[in-house]
């Protein structure tokens, strides 16, 4: 899963600034900064000044200090280009394939020998630290991989409001204890659900074309913890678009779309001679509404019917949003979300992709955000 929002970028930690941080920390407890940084505070040459000065402390020491703040602070910022996002172990085959040299210790000079010393790291959530502390770089290292080169990738160091950065490192930063048991088996039921739909269909039909979620079946239950998401939140109307591929899974997992009537589209309706291309029913929309008795409360979704240039929906789904929004009075642009779903290689591919996003700020068109799911399952089609 890779994910990205926003726009601008986080500037990197000046010496001042980290100097200053070092300085309080002294001056609560003496033992919580490195050695090299309670020798310079407590010589006199820093009287009057926090700034280091040539021979107050030892140089190499407050220069690799300040390099491991950069390290961190890289991985921040690229550390989504190194995530774990290759089941099927292709990605020699990516254009990305390559390392960034800014989350390389050989970048900043520091060798394999220099894995067990040790650096001070601010406070932060990545470390669980509400002070400053040492850690070897070995464990800087691991943790910084374990948070932003894991199963998700976060590009977000680009935003320009601080607000929402900080917003974004908490929720990829705070420790993951896992789902609940209820979380956990509804996660599991939509992934049997959707892998069963599958499985059915290939074996009931196969001489069909079928535009399978094979290999994205957690798009299921992804798709239904997001609408519950919604509800939760006072959503009252989900507007939805997506191309052929899983489809006909998400009317009946997430639409509530009788199966009997799906099994019934699959029964050709052409007359003897006359042609089709037997996907009509992959351009079908619906609308419904989704009850939640825990919630008291319902959420009425609506799939647009698709043309077979799938991205071209886009832009429908944003300006029936917007009507909704407006014909709702929703000002506050939160009681009506555009969802749109891509594949893979249309999304990167098609111009109506980004002249819809390009419309996203302007007054007459926003809708105050929109929910983009690319469905990757590496094949680039459909």
């Amino acid at each position: 899963v890779r994910v990205r929002a926003g726009l601008g970028r986080r500037p990197l930690a000046t010496a001042a600034s980290y100097t200053q941080s070092m300085y309080a920390a002294w001056s609560k407890d003496p033992k919580s900064v490195d050695a090299a940084w309670r020798s310079y505070f407590e010589s006199p040459l820093s009287k009057g000044t926090l700034a280091p000065t040539a021979g107050s402390v030892d140089a190499k020491a407050l220069k690799d200090n300040l390099k491991v703040q950069e390290l961190i602070q890289s991985f921040i910022q690229r550390g989504h280009n190194l995530s774990d996002l290759d089941p099927l172990g292709i990605r020699s085959a990516s254009l990305e394939d390559s390392t960034p040299v800014e989350v390389t210790l050989e970048h900043y000079g520091f060798k394999d020998s220099d894995l067990d010393r040790q650096f001070v790291v601010l406070p932060s959530t990545i470390f669980g630290n509400d002070r400053p502390t040492q850690l070897p770089l070995r464990a800087i290292r691991a943790k910084l991989q374990e948070v932003y080169c894991n199963h998700i990738g976060a590009e977000f160091s680009h935003i320009q409001d601080p607000e929402q950065v900080a917003w974004w490192r908490e929720q990829i930063e705070k420790p993951f204890s896992g789902f609940d048991k209820e979380t956990s088996t509804a996660i599991m039921a939509g992934l049997i659900q959707g892998t069963h739909f599958e499985e059915f269909l290939q074996r009931k039909f196969k001489s069909e074309k079928r535009f399978g979620l094979d290999g994205c079946e957690g798009l299921v239950p992804a798709m239904q913890r997001l609408i519950r998401r919604f509800a939760e939140h006072g959503v009252e109307h989900v507007v939805v678009g997506m191309p052929h591929r899983g489809r006909l899974n998400l009317l009946v997992s997430v639409m509530q779309k009788p199966f009997a009537a799906v099994l019934k589209e699959f029964q050709s309706l052409l007359e003897p001679g006359e042609e089709g291309s037997g996907d009509v029913k992959y351009h079908l929309g619906m609308s419904s509404d989704v009850e939640y008795a825990d919630l008291k409360r319902s959420i009425h979704l609506s799939l647009l019917a698709n043309p077979s240039h799938l991205e071209a929906v886009n832009p429908v789904v944003e300006g029936k949003a917007r009507a909704e929004q407006d014909y709702r009075g929703d000002n506050g642009r939160k009681k009506v979300v555009p969802v749109l779903l891509h594949g893979d290689a249309a999304f990167a591919g098609q111009g109506v992709v980004f002249e819809t996003l390009g419309l996203a700020g302007l007054e007459g068109y926003t809708t105050g955000g929109t929910i983009h799911i690319v469905v990757n399952n590496q094949v680039g089609f459909t």
